[in-house]
């Protein structure tokens, strides 16, 4: 009878590394006694993980996408930008057919070269010599307009260390006779992806919203009115949730005081509000004046109310780690929340006793004294 081969798994341990050195080793300080027993026990080795011998310059921390390309593979990967930095040492950059091709269309037809990407020393995804010698190479070829769309870093880099990479850019634009800045976008701007290249304005989500609301047309949106007026004539409830903040990223609370108001205006005799806190595009602990707002205009438009609460983290996941956005889910179908409190000031308050702050609010259903908590109910408009 054949023997069955054993299982072998591979498992990839992020973050997981290897020091003799006690000071600040929080894997040598841990109890790991699994860990110990595999290390005693079975025959191991160590790797580089970082730096050349992964295809990295020299003294560059190892990432994920590093480790990827190489594990299994039996040789260095070079990574890209590694390649490039290559040949941007050894000059074979400067005549790569394919950018010269590029660079020489536009002095040709006197038109503009645009350049855009990461204006960072990270080294992740790319490194700022990258676009220098970009820029040097049009520039030497005859390009009269130069155009510098940069993105900042501050994931692989230091939060607030793009001034540096900046007056760089500032000194080669001297150094190689043009060229110039034409746009700067933080590298996870939705406004940045969107607009770069495009040649005009591309008006946002929420910009085209403030527009229809301070217009009126906001009010007349067919498919809008159409469910409010669903709810009015079934004497459903309307279930509003959004973001309430005032960063103006994603969305902005005026955008739910409207919906609010159409809705109380159309006859909804139920409407409540679900929030989810911001805190991430807001000061941390800003949501107390956009709740007092929201109290105001319910007594303003002559109904509605809170019927939970929940900081962003768990509501606006973006990763849909389900665990988080359950408990979101669950407050705002069923009710369910780890904590109750008769008004939503009352469970912001609570929050910060529990050092939460807006983005992290944990859920929290809102039930005035005497009442139930809210729930969705089949009929329901949200």
């Amino acid at each position: 009878m054949a023997k069955r081969p054993k299982p072998i798994a591979l498992i990839i341990l992020d973050g997981w590394g290897y020091r003799e050195d006690p000071d600040d080793n929080a894997i040598l300080a841990a109890s790991t006694p699994e860990w110990d027993r595999l290390w005693n026990e079975c025959p191991h080795t160590l790797i580089h993980a970082s730096g050349a011998t992964v295809g990295l310059p020299g003294e560059q921390m190892g990432n994920s996408e590093v480790g990827h390309l190489n594990l299994g593979s039996g040789r260095v990967v070079y990574q890209e930008f590694t390649r490039v930095n290559r040949s941007i040492r050894t000059g074979s950059f400067f005549s790569n057919h394919t950018l010269l091709r590029a660079v020489k269309q536009a002095a040709e037809t006197d038109k503009a070269l645009h350049v855009f990407g990461l204006l960072s020393r990270g080294g992740v995804h790319s490194h700022e010599d990258h676009i220098h010698a970009m820029i040097k190479m049009a520039l030497d070829n005859g390009v009269s307009k130069v155009y510098l769309h940069a993105s900042l870093d501050g994931r692989d880099t230091p939060p607030k260390s793009a001034e540096e990479s900046i007056a760089l850019m500032e000194e080669k634009f001297i150094e190689y006779g043009g060229g110039c800045f034409a746009s700067v976008v933080g590298r996870n701007s939705e406004v940045g992806h969107l607009n770069l290249g495009s040649g005009r304005v591309v008006y946002q989500e929420f910009t085209r919203v403030n527009r229809s609301i301070r217009t009126g047309s906001f009010f007349s949106n067919h498919t809008l009115l159409r469910a409010v007026k669903q709810a009015a004539e079934t004497d459903k409830a309307l279930h509003v949730f959004g973001l309430l903040s005032r960063g103006g990223v994603h969305s902005h609370e005026d955008h739910i005081h409207a919906m609010i108001k159409m809705a109380l205006d159309n006859g909804v005799s139920k409407v409540y509000l679900h929030a989810s806190l911001d805190g991430r595009d807001t000061p941390p602990k800003s949501a107390e004046e956009s709740i007092a707002l929201m109290e105001e205009k319910f007594i303003e438009y002559g109904g509605g109310r809170f019927a939970s609460v929940v900081g962003r983290f768990y509501s606006m996941d973006r990763d849909h780690r389900w665990p988080r956005v359950e408990a979101a889910y669950d407050l705002i179908t069923q009710g369910k929340g780890e904590y109750q409190s008769e008004t939503a000031l009352e469970a912001l308050e609570a929050s910060y006793a529990r050092d939460e702050t807006d983005e992290f609010v944990k859920a929290s259903a809102i039930v005035p004294a005497g009442e139930a908590p809210v729930v969705m109910e089949d009929g329901d408009v949200v």
